[in-house]
């Protein structure tokens, strides 16, 4: 590298911007939903100037131009998939709300009839949705523990249940106001053996 183009010294002198006008702001915010109680909000707040002397039409066309980028920023973040029309206009493109549910495994209590039920134990999983295929079949040790226990229903935490949160891969469905068979009748909860 040459002397004359770089000498080791750099000139940051500052700058100052004097913004004249009136100053205009969108905020715009978007919320998405897990399907399980829970979801993601993504909020921005855009900035701008307009003339002094501008007329309602020219502030709603500085209003336009900031809040077509703001909702396209916010859709970008979320993952949602739009497109900008003719008219400069941002259009969410509509996600069929089975995938949408699709998303996260169903964690809820299954309506009668819709429940898991082991043909050779008898013992029901709760969760809406939950099959051998997609969950995976019971294991063996948690068969052998509800039958001792005689808990006769569980749901699976497998999906959630990870070494740091220390939740039990399985817990018992407890019906309301009912007791269960782990410490004071709470549910009872069941990790894999060590």
């Amino acid at each position: 590298m040459s002397d004359d183009i770089f000498d080791g010294a750099v000139d940051v002198s500052p700058t100052v911007a004097i913004i004249t006008g009136r100053k205009i702001s969108v905020v715009y915010e978007r919320k998405t939903t897990d399907g399980n109680y829970g979801g993601t909000t993504c909020r921005t707040y855009v900035e701008g100037t307009v003339a002094n002397d501008a007329n309602e039409g020219q502030i709603a066309e500085a209003f336009a131009s900031l809040f077509m980028p703001a909702v396209a920023a916010v859709l970008d973040q979320l993952g949602i998939g739009y497109e900008i029309d003719g008219d400069q206009i941002v259009r969410e493109k509509i996600v069929a709300p089975t995938a949408i549910a699709m998303a996260t495994p169903p964690r809820s209590v299954a309506p009668s009839g819709e429940q898991h039920v082991n043909a050779e134990t008898g013992l029901r999983v709760l969760n809406a949705g939950w099959t051998e295929e997609l969950n995976g079949p019971l294991p063996i040790w948690l068969i052998n523990e509800c039958r001792k226990s005689k808990v006769t229903a569980v749901f699976d935490n497998r999906g959630d249940a990870t070494p740091q949160n220390k939740k039990p891969w399985f817990k018992e469905g407890v019906p309301r106001g009912g007791a269960g068979h782990g410490k004071d009748g709470e549910a009872r909860a069941f990790w894999p053996p060590k």
